[in-house]
C-alpha cells in the first residue's frame, strides 16, 4: 500500500496482540501501530483513498483512515475472518457462518447458506463474488445477496480462493491439500499439493503462489516462460523486492493466545477435554452429486447401470420428508457395486454419506438384515487405492454415529471396522489422516458418554490410538488424535495408567515440539495426565 510518505509501499500485518502493525516495504522498519481491536486481528484489506478495513476475533470490522479508526461495524456473532470491498459496499465473512453487506457503516443485508465458518471472499466479476467455508463448499453469490450456485469438491475445509486473470474461473484450496482449478463452472484441474493450503494468490501471469501448513511457500507456474532462470530471478526480485542487505529481516512480535479454533469457531481449550459430541459431515452439493451420478451412470456397464426410475428414487428420497421406499435401497445397493477402479464410485459414496444422517435411511442400512452388507461395503472401499473414496467412507462411518442404530452397528463391529482403518497408508494424504483420527474420536465419545453396556471399549480405543500415533503427523490429525486420547483418559486413573504403558510417548514428544499452538498445548495437557 504505497502512500506519499512511503512510495515503495507499506506492509500491514494483523497481530495476535489485537493490533495492526505497519512496516516499510523497503526498509522493514516499523512505521506505526493501529490499536482499537480487543482480540486477534485476522483479516485486512485496503480500499480507495488508502482506507484500511480490518476484521477481528472480537467480532467486529473496523475502517481506518490516516491511522485513525473511523467506524466500527458490529453485528456478527463470531470472528470476522475475511473482508471484501466491492464498489461502494463492504462484505464481511464470519465464523457465525454468515456474510454481511455493509454500506456507510450500516448492515444492509445478511447472506446465509454456508453451515460453517466463512474463510475467504473474492470478487468474481462486477456483479458476483465467491465465498469458501469450513463446511467444504464454495458458493457463488450476486452482490445483491442471491446464492447462485455451490461448488463442492474438497475433502475438508476450504481455506482460500482467488480469481483467474481472465475472470472466467478461480482456484480454491484447503484442508485436503489440493488446489482445484475451476473454469466455466466446472472443475478443470486438481493439483495435489500434499499439505493443507492456508493461503494463495493468482498473479497476473496466471502463476499461483500458495502458503501451506508446513511453512512452505510454493509457486505453481502455468506460464511456460517461468521455467527460464532469467525470468525466475526477475520474478523473485519483483515479488519480494529483495534487499541488498541480506542480514535485514522482518520480525513480528507475537503473543500466545489461550484459545484455539475448531472449524473456525473460537473456543477455550478446556472444551476439548473431554469431547462430548460426535463429529458428522452434513455439507452437501446435491446438484453436483446427482450430476456426476447421471454422467457416470451412462459410462458403466449395462449390468451396473441404474434405470431412470432408480435415479429418480435416489434424487427424491434424500429430502427427509418421508421414509424412502424399499426400491430406493435396492437402487443404492446397485450403485454401490459400481467398479472402484474407474473412479466413478465417489458420487455414490457422497450420496451415502449425507443419507446416513437421515434416521430412516440409517436404520435400514444398519439393521440386522443389512448391517453386515453395509460393513462389507465399507471395508471393501477402505482397501481402495483412491484417496477420495477412502476419505468419503471414513465420513460415512462418522455420520453413522448420528443415530442409535448406527452406533449399535459400529460398536458390534469395532474390530472389523477399525482393522482396515488402521492399515491405511496415509503418509501423503492429510485428509485421510484427519478422518482416521476423527473416527476414533467418535468411538471414544461413544464409549465414554453412551457406553451401551459395552466393556473394554476405551481400552480398544487407546490401543487403536497407539497404532495411529506411529503414522499420523499432519497437525490437524495430531490434534484430533490428542482429543481422542485426552477424552479417553480424562478423569480416570485406570485409563491414565493404561495409556502410560502404551507406545505413545514419542508421539506426545513430537506434538509438544509442534509449532501449531493447539497441538502443543493439547499435548502438554495429555502428557500431564499420563506421564
Amino acid at each position: 500500500m504505497p502512500d506519499e510518505d512511503h512510495p515503495d509501499g507499506v506492509v500491514l500485518i494483523g497481530s495476535s496482540e489485537a493490533t495492526i502493525q505497519a512496516f516499510s516495504a523497503s526498509t522493514n522498519a516499523l512505521l506505526y501501530t493501529l490499536k482499537d481491536h480487543t482480540d486477534i486481528v485476522c483479516a485486512l484489506t485496503v480500499g480507495r483513498y488508502r482506507t484500511v478495513v480490518s476484521g477481528s476475533w472480537d467480532k467486529t470490522a473496523k475502517v481506518w483512515l490516516n491511522q485513525k479508526c473511523l467506524m466500527t461495524l458490529t453485528g456478527h456473532t463470531g470472528a470476522v475472518l475475511c473482508i471484501l470491498i466491492v464498489g461502494g459496499y463492504l462484505l464481511t465473512g464470519s465464523s457465525d457462518t454468515s456474510i454481511r453487506r455493509w454500506k456507510a457503516g450500516n448492515c444492509e443485508h445478511t447472506m446465509s447458506g454456508h453451515s460453517d465458518s466463512i474463510r475467504d471472499l473474492c470478487l468474481l466479476n462486477e456483479s458476483e463474488f465467491l465465498s469458501c467455508s469450513s463446511d467444504g463448499t464454495i458458493r457463488q453469490w450476486s452482490i445483491s445477496g442471491e446464492s447462485l450456485r455451490t461448488y463442492g469438491q474438497h475433502g475438508g475445509s476450504v481455506y482460500c480462493l482467488d480469481v483467474l486473470p481472465d475472470g472466467r474461473g478461480f482456484i480454491s484450496a484447503g484442508e485436503d491439500g489440493r488446489m482445484c482449478v475451476w473454469k466455466d463452472r466446472r472443475l478443470l484441474q486438481t493439483i495435489a499439493h500434499g499439505a493443507p493450503v492456508r493461503c494463495l494468490c493468482v498473479l497476473p501471469s496466471g502463476d499461483v503462489i500458495c502458503g501451506d501448513s508446513n511453512k512452505m511457500i510454493c509457486i505453481y507456474a502455468f506460464n511456460p516462460e517461468f521455467s527460464t532462470t532469467e525470468t525466475r530471478e526477475k520474478f523473485f526480485k519483483e515479488l519480494y523486492k529483495i534487499n541488498n542487505d541480506k542480514k535485514s529481516h522482518l520480525t513480528i512480535p507475537s503473543k500466545e493466545s489461550s484459545k484455539v479454533s475448531q472449524g473456525g469457531k473460537v473456543v477455550p481449550l478446556s472444551e476439548y477435554f473431554p469431547k462430548t459430541s460426535f463429529t458428522t459431515f452434513a455439507n452437501v452439493d446435491k446438484k453436483g452429486i446427482f450430476g456426476k451420478l447421471r454422467l457416470f451412470n451412462l459410462e458403466v456397464l449395462d449390468e451396473h447401470r441404474l434405470s431412470r426410475k432408480d435415479l429418480q428414487l435416489l434424487e427424491s428420497s434424500v429430502s427427509g420428508r418421508s421414509p424412502p421406499p424399499q426400491e430406493y435401497f435396492q437402487a443404492l445397493w446397485k450403485a454401490l457395486r459400481w467398479p472402484e477402479t474407474e473412479n466413478r464410485l465417489f458420487p455414490v459414496l457422497d450420496l451415502l454419506r449425507f443419507s446416513m444422517l437421515e434416521e430412516d435411511i440409517s436404520e435400514e442400512l444398519c439393521s440386522a438384515e443389512n448391517g453386515e452388507s453395509f460393513v462389507d461395503c465399507v471395508c471393501r472401499v477402505l482397501s481402495s487405492e483412491l484417496s477420495t473414496n477412502r476419505t468419503l467412507v471414513l465420513r460415512i462411518l462418522c455420520n453413522a454415529f448420528r443415530h442409535p442404530c448406527g452406533r449399535r452397528l459400529l460398536v458390534s463391529h469395532f474390530d472389523r471396522v477399525m482393522a482396515p482403518v488402521l492399515r491405511l497408508q496415509s503418509e501423503f494424504e492429510p485428509s485421510v489422516q484427519t478422518m482416521q483420527a476423527t473416527l476414533l474420536v467418535n468411538y471414544v465419545v461413544l464409549f465414554r458418554r453412551h457406553l451401551l453396556g459395552v466393556e473394554g471399549g476405551i481400552t480398544k480405543c487407546l490401543r487403536a490410538a497407539a497404532e495411529l500415533c506411529q503414522s499420523i503427523f499432519e497437525p490437524e490429525a495430531c490434534f484430533l488424535l490428542l482429543v481422542a486420547i485426552g477424552t479417553a483418559v480424562h478423569g480416570d486413573d485406570e485409563y491414565q495408567k493404561m495409556a502410560c504403558k502404551l507406545d505413545i510417548q514419542n508421539f506426545l514428544s513430537m506434538c509438544r515440539g509442534c509449532e501449531v499452538e493447539r497441538v502443543y498445548k493439547a499435548a502438554e495437557m495429555v502428557s500431564n495426565w499420563i506421564e
